[in-house]
């Protein structure tokens, strides 16, 4: 997924970065050893660790918010199996949650809600 950077602070040995994807803003922990450019664009996909069910969203797309120190998602089903809900945000956005990870059973086309912790947000940049 596209990400442009807009802020980036040390805090202690992690660079915690934040900054907007194609459906809202996004912050967590920049995996490489090097700092991004603030107002630069990048090509990132993320770890989430231990996501948690959010309530039901007031959107009808697929978007992420920020609430503090939790970054909260709405992505769309696109499939289901015994293990993971695959969820779209955008074009080149899909991400892979455990099903566990959502107590209500979803299926194909359902928008699910779910947040992280900023700092179990793992972000990896990558070239195309």
């Amino acid at each position: 997924m596209r990400f442009i950077v807009e802020k980036v602070c040390r805090q202690g040995d992690r660079i915690m970065v934040s900054g907007r994807t194609p459906v809202g803003p996004l912050q967590g922990i920049w995996q490489n050893r090097e700092p991004p450019i603030v107002r630069s664009g990048c090509h990132v996909e993320l770890t989430i660790d231990a996501p948690h069910e959010a309530a039901a969203p007031r959107v009808c797309a697929p978007a992420t918010a920020l609430a503090g120190d939790t970054v909260v998602f709405h992505g769309l089903c696109e499939e289901a199996d015994e293990a993971l809900y695959y969820l779209r945000f955008a074009a080149d956005w899909l991400e892979m949650i455990d099903i566990s990870a959502i107590s209500t059973p979803r299926k194909a086309g359902d928008l699910i809600s779910f947040s992280a912790p900023v700092d179990g947000i793992k972000i990896y940049p990558y070239t195309l």
